[in-house]
C-alpha cells in the first residue's frame, strides 16, 4: 500500500494541474443536487444573493450550476490564499480537497449565501493578510473592509469579519487608530452604496436582523455515515492543531504574525458559528469547512505513511458519497 499515490500525493505538491482532480470530486458528491424552491431560498437573503437567486429562479437547473461554480472557486481559492500567507512550512493544495470532502458531509442545496460571501471574505483575508511588511497599508485595509462589506451582503454575519482583520492589524503592524478605522470605513461605505442603489432602483430596503433570524441551513445529518465521519476527524483535527503547534513554535517572525491572524479568523469564525447555533440550532457547513480544512493540512503534508493520509481522503469521499446520495 506504501505505492499508492491517488489522491492525497497530488495534493502535497503546489503544480496547479492537480486542480483538474477536484472536478471529478465534486461531480460525485453534488451531481444531483435537491432542488430548493425559491420560497426557501429567499429566507435570509441578502441583497447580493437575492440578486443571484432570482437570477436562477426562472431555470431550477441554473441555481445549482451557479452552486457548483461557486464551490469550484472557493476549493483553490482557499488553497491559495493559505499558501500566500505563509500558513504552511510548504506551498501545497491539499485545503482545496479537504474544504470540498468537509461540505460534502452535508446534504442540502450547495448554492447559500454564506458560501458566496466566502468568496470575496477569502480575497479580503489576502489583501489584509498581505500588508506585513508594507508602508502604505490603508489601501489595502480599505478595500479589505469593501470586501467584507460585500460577503456580508451576501451573508450578513460576515460583517463580524471586520474583526479577524483588526486582529491581523494588531500582529502586523504597530499601533495606528487608522489602521483599525480603515476596514470599519470600507465595509460601512459598501453598505451606504448598497442601500443608495436600492433606493434608486426602488427596491425593498435591507433587513440585516431578519437575514440573521429568518436564514435557512441545511442540517448535518445524524446516522452511521456522519458518526463515521466524526470518528475521522476528531483525531485529523487532534494532529492538525498538534502539527500547527509545532509548525507555529518552527517559524520565523512574519511566518507566525500570519498564522496568529489566522487563529483570529478561526475565533470570528466559531462566534458567527455559536450565533447561529443559538438563533437556528445549525450553521452553514461552510463556516466550520474554511478552517477545518486548513488545520487538517498539517498531518496530510507528513510523508511518512503516505498510505493512511490516502484511506483517510477516500474514507472522506466514501462518506460524502453516501451522505449525498442517501
Amino acid at each position: 500500500m506504501a505505492g499508492i499515490r491517488f489522491l492525497a500525493a497530488p495534493f502535497r505538491t503546489d503544480q496547479p494541474l492537480v486542480l483538474v482532480l477536484l472536478v471529478p470530486v465534486i461531480a460525485l458528491l453534488w451531481w444531483q443536487q435537491p432542488a430548493v424552491p425559491l420560497s426557501i431560498a429567499d429566507q435570509g437573503g441578502m441583497p447580493l444573493y437575492m440578486a443571484v437567486v432570482g437570477r436562477s429562479a426562472p431555470w431550477p437547473w441554473l441555481h445549482g450550476v451557479l452552486g457548483l461554480l461557486a464551490v469550484a472557486w472557493l476549493a483553490p481559492l482557499l488553497a491559495s490564499t493559505a499558501n500566500n500567507a505563509e500558513l504552511f512550512d510548504r506551498r501545497n493544495r491539499m485545503p482545496a480537497i479537504l474544504i470540498l470532502l468537509i461540505m460534502g458531509l452535508v446534504k442540502g442545496p450547495l448554492l447559500s449565501p454564506a458560501l458566496c460571501g466566502a468568496l470575496p471574505l477569502l480575497f479580503a483575508l489576502r489583501r489584509a493578510w498581505a500588508i506585513q511588511g508594507r508602508n502604505d497599508v490603508f489601501g489595502a485595509l480599505f478595500g479589505a473592509g469593501m470586501l467584507i462589506g460585500i460577503a456580508a451582503l451576501f451573508y450578513m454575519p460576515y460583517a463580524f469579519m471586520v474583526v479577524a482583520l483588526w486582529a491581523a492589524v494588531s500582529v502586523m503592524r504597530p499601533f495606528d487608530w487608522r489602521d483599525y478605522a480603515m476596514p470599519l470605513a470600507g465595509a460601512m461605505l459598501t453598505f451606504y452604496f448598497c442601500w443608495g442603489i436600492l433606493r434608486l432602483a426602488g427596491q425593498p430596503p435591507m433587513q440585516p436582523i431578519a437575514a440573521i433570524l429568518n436564514a435557512a441551513h441545511p442540517s448535518f445529518p445524524v446516522g452511521k455515515p456522519m458518526i463515521l465521519a466524526f470518528v475521522g476527524l476528531v483525531p485529523m483535527l487532534a494532529f492538525g492543531v498538534l502539527g500547527y503547534v509545532r509548525s507555529y513554535q518552527k517559524t520565523i517572525m512574519r511566518e507566525r504574525n500570519s498564522r496568529l491572524a489566522f487563529l483570529a479568523l478561526c475565533w470570528a469564525l466559531l462566534a458567527v458559528i455559536a450565533l447561529e447555533v443559538i438563533v437556528h440550532g445549525k450553521f452553514p457547513v461552510v463556516l466550520i469547512a474554511l478552517p477545518l480544512a486548513v488545520v487538517i493540512t498539517y498531518p496530510f503534508l507528513v510523508t511518512k505513511r503516505g498510505w493512511l493520509a490516502e484511506v483517510a481522503l477516500f474514507a472522506l469521499l466514501a462518506i460524502g458519497c453516501a451522505v449525498q446520495w442517501g
